[in-house]
């Protein structure tokens, strides 16, 4: 048996994120992951930071920016910490329309973002070849979105994990929880297929397997579900061919500082099943030649897919449950790696300090209690 003053069930970036950030408080720690930490969802990501791109409003708009605000500061220090580079990429993204649907579209986005007084900018398709000229001429123009960038999650993750680490966090791979503990007032720690451990606090980061573990009363089982993203690796033709994220509604494009170009995703409500199909490669290969057809002649060097954890009503799981000392950071879909840093300070603020932060407080498990929840709608809205 083991005992710390926190147990947090996975290590994606969001627990290390987390256990980090209380490591850094003086707080207790240990991570339980299933498998190897960062592999998961974490790993399979392309790696962007689009707070604008996710055409999100809102409490959950509110969340993603402050989280991207704290990014480059939260980038640095993990780099400081432990020596490793984690390329975070300030270009910008464009996100461009092909069609009059997609222009509709990027131009509904665009008057909404402006109303909200967010960095925006409309550009011609003569304007997005200025950006990037390799771009096909049927592009009809888009939005530059400046603060919307990204990072190298494959550097980042190891990266955090290295910190947690040196910062006395203990990390247990093949710790796979089959259940959450009580006295029958508050969690008092985990039941794993390695053991018991103990702790005054448990915290769900366990991804799209967050629903599968026990619990006490099973409404204390978030509902959160895989979704399944598929995502291939080219080689870029030239290390100057692409030098920042483009995006359509069919496809996003993210270049690499390996001189890769990374190519996503799909999404696919399949169970656990992380497969490549046909249908799915032709789909990313499909939409990143309608905008950049010389891409035709690249070689492809890897495929892959990712599980992302996705919700009832496509909103984020966090902060406390009907069952004290049990928390939840989950559901947070395709905006894992982007909302890491707000993430961490805000539960490691809910553990030390014992209340809500108002940042997350419209996310509580405790709005699937009735039957007023809608997919797509923003809680407290």
């Amino acid at each position: 048996m083991s005992t710390s003053d926190v147990i947090i069930i996975g290590g994606g970036i969001t627990g290390l994120s987390l256990a980090r950030e209380l490591a850094r408080r003086a707080v207790t720690v240990t991570v339980l992951e299933h498998a190897h930490p960062g592999r998961e969802a974490s790993w399979a990501s392309a790696g962007m930071l689009a707070p604008q791109g996710e055409l999100s409003e809102g409490p959950f708009l509110a969340l993603c920016l402050a989280s991207n605000r704290l990014y480059p500061d939260f980038r640095a220090a993990v780099e400081e910490e432990t020596g490793i580079r984690c390329y975070h990429r300030e270009a910008g993204t464009l996100a461009l329309a092909v069609t009059e649907a997609d222009e509709a579209e990027f131009r509904h986005t665009y008057d909404r973002q402006r109303a909200d007084g967010l960095a925006v900018e409309w550009i011609s398709g003569e304007d997005a070849r200025q950006y990037e000229p390799a771009l096909s001429a049927r592009v009809r123009g888009g939005m530059f979105l400046p603060d919307d960038t990204h990072v190298e999650n494959r550097l980042l993750v190891p990266a955090l994990e290295q910190s947690c680490r040196q910062l006395g966090v203990q990390i247990v791979c093949g710790a796979h929880v089959i259940r959450v503990l009580s006295d029958g007032a508050r969690a008092t720690g985990v039941d794993t297929i390695l053991g018991r451990y103990d702790a005054g606090t448990v915290v769900n980061a366990a991804g799209c397997w967050s629903a599968t573990i026990g619990v006490p009363d099973e409404a204390l089982r978030p509902p959160v579900f895989p979704v399944r993203g598929q995502m291939l690796a080219i080689s870029l033709p030239a290390p100057t061919f692409l030098s920042r994220v483009v995006r359509s509604p069919r496809s996003y494009l993210v270049p690499r500082h390996d001189g890769r170009l990374f190519l996503g995703a799909t999404m696919e409500e399949v169970g656990f099943d992380k497969r490549n199909t046909v249908w799915g490669i032709n789909k990313l290969l499909t939409g990143a030649q309608e905008l950049f057809p010389d891409l035709q002649r690249c070689a492809i060097q890897e495929m892959w897919a990712g599980l992302r954890p996705g919700s009832a009503d496509h909103y984020p799981v966090l902060g406390a449950t009907a069952l004290p000392g049990y928390l939840l950071v989950t559901g947070v879909f395709r905006n894992g790696l982007l909302l890491a840093p707000v993430l961490a300070k805000t539960m490691a603020d809910l553990v030390t300090a014992g209340q809500t932060p108002a940042l997350i407080a419209p996310f509580s498990l405790a709005r699937f209690a009735g039957e007023g929840v809608v997919a797509g709608k923003i809680p407290g809205a």
